[in-house]
């Protein structure tokens, strides 16, 4: 056997050894040949000739080799996709090497005789399973490797679509990764069996729904879906592609649920569900109105969202019939403040609302800024503050959790700035929204959701800090509204310790 794995071993490098594309996600790295074009078609036919009758071996080692080196020359030979199914027929294979031969299985051309067919749809089907059995935890690449791996699988051979929606095991939410890559008419087909798999898990207290199974789901016909989605509304886990789902077919029976949805850190929700609301009857209420201008006010703080502001200022206009035109500038609280003067002047008992969180007096805070001596600042100073405070932790380096502070200066005025610092959850960026995780326990965590997975989830809570959450210790899972910034940072601060903090944000912090 060593003499053997040896020698597919010298063939690899005859090959020029197998193509590695470093600092690139791809899926067959390690399945191409480095040099192929180099080797004469003649070699390359009389060592496919020699080779593929050989597999397999029935030494894992070696076949995993082989393996590798028939992908990388492309072979075609009688049998060897039928030999090849075999190693899936026992469903007793390792997952690492289930994945290994369908990746090589996408080198090989050819037409797929029906029983590779059937048992490749099997392995595709089990992977899943087999990974919530072991409890394994699937890498950030795995839906990358897998997806492309069966988008391969099925340009060669499109009766794999069907094959996969047949088997027993597909039903899984992860199955979503395959049906949102099948053409139709298999793609309706798998949706259809996975909304009825959900609503099986739901019905025993399963857990059920993935926002991706949402989203493949949502383009059935609506009678089919709607009331299910509808029953997971509570689920705040699930609210942005469940009002993504809603808004595609807005009905007046969901006016709530999207005017809730406004509430969205995602701009690409919030813009939606602005556009679906405008076309349903009814006139607003003021807790209505608020929504939409609490939104743009929110939306104000990412700068990229213009679309969003677009959605939400359409919205307002057909709503209140104002007609205001906006035109965006670098500070744009101060583009948007006619729509804010407005609706305070119209509501004004729930513009409050508008003002701040009530957690911290900004009235005193804008009277002791008016008689800060700004042209004293020291940016030197200023920076050993920024330290001292710990705000470089958060605001600089590649783990960030907060907005880059370059620029700042011209992004705010100097009076939004210290509000928003002495009461962050005033004006939360939805660029900087974070996420929830209470666990069994009931403890709570707030961070950044760095990875996601039915079986596990990442949470980052300090720029040094992650947290590792599996599926049981979950139990429930939230969009943040407030900041991840801490309250109290100038605390004990005098006034030229405030100039010389915002000279070093106005100038070496804008470098």
């Amino acid at each position: 056997p060593q003499t053997r794995l040896d020698a597919v071993r010298l063939l690899q490098l005859g090959l020029g050894d197998v193509k590695l594309v470093q600092n690139k996600v791809d899926v067959f790295d390690g399945y191409v040949a480095n040099a192929i074009d180099l080797v004469p078609e003649m070699v390359r036919g009389r060592v496919i000739d020699e080779l593929a009758p050989l597999f397999p071996t029935g030494e894992a080692e070696v076949d995993r080799e082989l393996a590798r080196l028939l992908a990388m020359l492309s072979a075609e030979s009688p049998g060897l996709l039928a030999r090849w199914a075999g190693l899936w027929s026992d469903g007793n294979s390792r997952q690492e090497d289930d994945v290994h031969y369908l990746v090589a299985a996408c080198k090989l051309p050819g037409p797929r005789p029906p029983e590779f067919t059937a048992r490749c749809a099997s392995a595709l089907a089990q992977l899943h399973h087999t990974m919530l059995a072991d409890r394994k935890e699937p890498s950030r690449f795995w839906p990358v490797r897998v997806g492309e791996t069966f988008e391969r699988l099925l340009a060669l051979d499109p009766a794999l679509a069907p094959a996969l929606i047949s088997d027993p095991a597909f039903g899984l939410a992860d199955h979503c990764i395959f049906a949102k890559l099948m053409p139709e008419p298999p793609r309706t087909a798998a949706a259809r069996k996975l909304l009825a798999a959900a609503v099986e898990r739901e019905r025993t207290k399963q857990p059920a729904w993935t926002p991706e199974l949402i989203e493949l789901v949502a383009a059935l016909p609506a009678a089919d879906v709607l009331p299910h989605l509808r029953r997971q509304w509570p689920n705040v886990a699930l609210r942005d592609p469940l009002a993504l789902a809603l808004a595609r077919r807005a009905a007046a029976e969901d006016r709530g649920r999207l005017v809730e949805a406004l509430g969205s850190m995602q701009g690409g929700v919030v813009t939606s569900v602005a556009s679906a609301l405008r076309p349903l009857p009814g006139k607003p209420s003021e807790a209505e109105l608020l929504a939409v201008v609490t939104a743009l006010r929110r939306f104000c703080m990412a700068p990229a969202e213009r679309k969003t502001r677009e959605a939400l200022r359409a919205l307002l206009n057909d709503w209140t019939g104002q007609k205001i035109a906006v035109k965006e500038s670098g500070d744009l609280l101060a583009a948007h403040a006619v729509w804010f003067d407005w609706y305070s002047k119209a509501h004004p008992q729930a513009a409050q609302k508008l003002a701040g969180t009530g957690e911290v007096d900004l009235t005193a805070w804008k009277q002791r800024l008016i008689k800060v001596n700004w042209a004293a600042g020291d940016a030197r100073r200023g920076r050993t503050l920024f330290e001292q405070r710990a705000c470089h932790r958060c605001h600089e380096g590649g783990y960030r959790l907060g907005p880059d502070l370059r620029g700042v200066g011209g992004r705010w005025s100097r009076e939004d700035l210290f509000y928003n610092i002495v009461d962050p959850n005033r004006d939360v960026s939805p660029t900087y929204s974070h996420t929830v995780i209470i666990d069994r326990g009931g403890e709570s965590y707030a961070g950044v959701l760095v990875y996601e997975s039915p079986s596990v989830k990442l949470l980052q809570v300090a720029p040094d800090t992650t947290l590792r959450f599996a599926e049981n210790d979950v139990r429930e899972v939230r969009t943040g509204r407030t900041s991840l910034m801490p309250s109290g940072l100038l605390d004990g601060l005098a006034d030229g310790d405030l100039a010389d903090l915002y000279t070093y944000l106005k100038t070496e912090g804008t470098k």
